[in-house]
Order: C-alpha cells, then structure tokens, then sequence
C-alpha cells in the first residue's frame, strides 16, 4: 500500500505535498504605483490572502502563507497588472526537486478521479 502524501493539511494549510510551506516562494505581491484599489482580489481571493484598507484604498496581503501554491487568480483578475507572483519556473524547479509529480501519481485514487 502507498503512503499518502498529505497535499496540504486542513488545520494550518502547512504542507504541500509533503513540502513545509514556508520554503515555498508563493504568495502575491502588490505594486502600489499599479494598483487602482478596486478590491476584486479581495473579493476573489479563494484563500482570504488580502483585505482591504479602507483609508487607504488599497488592498493588501496580510496572509501571506495562506496563498494556494500555484493559483494566481489574483494576478490574472487584476485590471491593472498590480499583482506579481513568483516565476513559474521557480515553482517547477522545486517540483523536479522534490519528485511532486511522482508523489501526485500515487496519491491519485482512481475510483475518486475517474470520469
């Protein structure tokens, strides 16, 4: 039987595939000189990374760590270009690393992903 690889644990979103989060380089970064401080990336944000600051009229990061490694919803909604997130490059070097790929193989279970 395979050992499961946890792919992010429920309680404190810590792990990914079996990788501390905190030596993952994911989590968005806001250029103020960009930013118009609509809030749709707050609004949008599927892991609650930003809040927004009312007497600034901005939006900010303020969990950080709690970004989903790999989702860029916020880069990609932002009508300005505002949001940066680490190259994708960096992301798959760790993955090749740390045999990501290999791990999801095994954790796949065929009765839950099958069509």
């Amino acid at each position: 039987m395979v050992k499961k690889i946890p792919y992010l644990n429920e309680d404190s979103k810590s792990v990914w595939h079996g990788v501390p989060r905190e030596e993952i380089n994911w989590s968005p970064e806001i250029d103020y000189r960009r930013c118009i401080g609509c809030g749709l990336c707050v609004l949008e944000c599927p892991t609650h990374v930003f809040r927004y600051d009312f007497k600034r009229h901005v939006s900010e990061v303020i969990k950080s760590s709690k970004c989903k490694i790999g989702c860029s919803t916020c880069s990609n909604l932002c009508l300005v270009d505002a949001i940066k997130l680490p190259p994708l490059p960096e992301l798959y070097q760790l993955m090749k690393k740390r045999n990501i790929i290999d791990l999801c193989w095994k954790n796949l279970d065929y009765n839950k992903y099958m069509w």
